[in-house]
């Protein structure tokens, strides 16, 4: 029924036919920075998870509406894409930052898994054909991305 990606990762796209996801796409503040219950010095959960997918093939970007990147996370080795508003000269919600993205990383929307802590930019993303997934905290953040990408 549909493609899967080598791991099987597929959700259901608008038509109900079965999408491979492919790629990640993350916000910073508030999502890579929050290091949940983890002591203050180790490197967040998220942003190791987000390592791990890339380890396994899994896309990775870094979509911000901030101006800069701390030097922890640009050179942390798990990001395939960064872009940054205002480099791009729009921001989210626009539809036209997630397209963008996505184009950079090379695949569809539809292929995209985004996560952000603000509901109206994760909204936003969905309207793009992304899987959306808001963060409220780290440990349902990690359960939703087990679930989307194992």
């Amino acid at each position: 029924m549909g493609e899967s990606s080598p791991e099987g990762v597929s959700s259901f796209g608008r038509s109900g036919m079965r999408t491979a996801l492919s790629a990640l796409v993350t916000d910073y503040g508030g999502v890579l920075d929050d290091h949940g219950t983890e002591q203050p010095g180790a490197r967040a959960p998220l942003l190791v998870r987000l390592g791990e997918l890339r380890e396994r093939g899994v896309a990775t970007a870094l979509l911000s509406n901030g101006n800069s990147v701390p030097p922890e996370v640009a050179d942390a080795g798990v990001l395939d894409v960064m872009v940054l508003s205002a480099e791009v000269g729009t921001s989210k919600p626009d539809p036209a930052i997630y397209h963008l993205t996505a184009e950079f990383l090379g695949v569809s929307p539809r292929n995209c898994v985004f996560v952000d802590d603000v509901a109206r930019n994760v909204s936003a993303a969905v309207r793009t054909g992304m899987v959306g997934v808001l963060h409220r905290d780290v440990a349902s953040t990690l359960d939703e991305l087990a679930v989307l990408f194992e």
